[in-house]
């Protein structure tokens, strides 16, 4: 994966300090209660929801969840299995047939450094080289946040949300979410994976990432995200988050006039001219940060 992509996954995964800007208010356009969206990070601590100004009087006042997908459907067997199909190379695709040999030792220094232990990247050969950049990018925060749970705010708010006896629902299904990620032509995966190899160390952007979001600084991590150093295509940028954000929005603002509801997604799509706040508020909605 180019590092654009990485950087996108890595915001869907460090830690952050609470901050206004992570929970938005969303209002206007003959909707009688006010709605919210909750920007996540899928390995943050749980506790970081009680340091969220106004995080569980939002939660309390609406009716509806609306997360990037609903739990529920990751729980059944046919999710596990629609996972390691599309994660898995075909047959005349393995990763020993796609790579050279220097790439493959390129590839096996690059995670052996990472993991501190020797890695053969042989030994991955089943896997497409898409699902070989997510090994990659566990890697990478293990050593950017070691002790990381594998805890997640948006699966806790929906646990919750059962518990209170609120709908759930999910912006988009596996199947999309999946294929948003793995479903790249494999020499797409290769170009991407090859990239991220040549672009070096991945620790030192993650830590970035981690402190601009204990700032809370949502602006600055959207140029950090678009800055040509880190990204030599917005391809990344755009599946994995510009055309989701505009599926999701063109889907919202049908409902959010009716219903109060909260919209909980990875915090990389609520900045930026692309990002779901921007494309509320040029519907008409007024979309602000929640301080108390």
């Amino acid at each position: 994966m180019k590092k654009s992509i990485l950087l996108l996954l890595a915001l869907a995964l460090v830690s952050a300090t609470a901050s206004g800007q992570l929970l938005w208010k969303v209002t206007g356009n003959g909707g009688a209660k006010p709605s919210y969206i909750l920007g996540t990070h899928h390995f943050a601590p749980i506790s970081t929801l009680d340091s969220i100004p106004g995080f569980r009087d939002a939660f309390e006042s609406v009716d509806e969840i609306y997360g990037e997908l609903d739990d529920s459907e990751m729980a059944k067997p046919e999710s596990s299995l629609l996972t390691l199909a599309l994660m898995a190379a075909p047959a005349d695709s393995t990763l020993t047939k796609v790579l050279t040999k220097a790439q493959l030792d390129s590839l096996s220094t690059y995670m052996t450094e990472l993991a501190g232990r020797p890695i053969d990247a042989a030994a991955y050969d089943s896997m497409n080289p898409a699902a070989i950049g997510m090994v990659i990018m566990s890697l990478t925060l293990d050593k950017a946040m070691p002790g990381r749970s594998g805890g997640s705010i948006d699966s806790h708010v929906q646990t919750l949300a059962r518990q209170a006896g609120k709908t759930i629902h999910g912006l988009e299904t596996m199947t999309e979410q999946l294929t948003s990620l793995f479903g790249d032509p494999i020499s797409v995966q290769v170009r991407d994976l090859m990239a991220t190899v040549a672009q070096g160390d991945p620790i030192p952007m993650s830590r970035q990432l981690y402190s601009l979001y204990r700032a809370g600084d949502l602006g600055r991590i959207h140029r950090l995200m678009n800055d040509p150093k880190f990204s030599t295509s917005t391809d990344g940028n755009k599946k994995l988050v510009d055309d989701r954000n505009h599926a999701w929005a063109d889907f919202l603002i049908g409902i959010l006039p009716t219903t109060a509801i909260m919209i909980v997604v990875g915090a990389a799509h609520l900045p930026g001219e692309e990002g779901l706040i921007n494309l509320l508020r040029k519907t008409g909605f007024t979309v602000s940060p929640v301080t108390e």
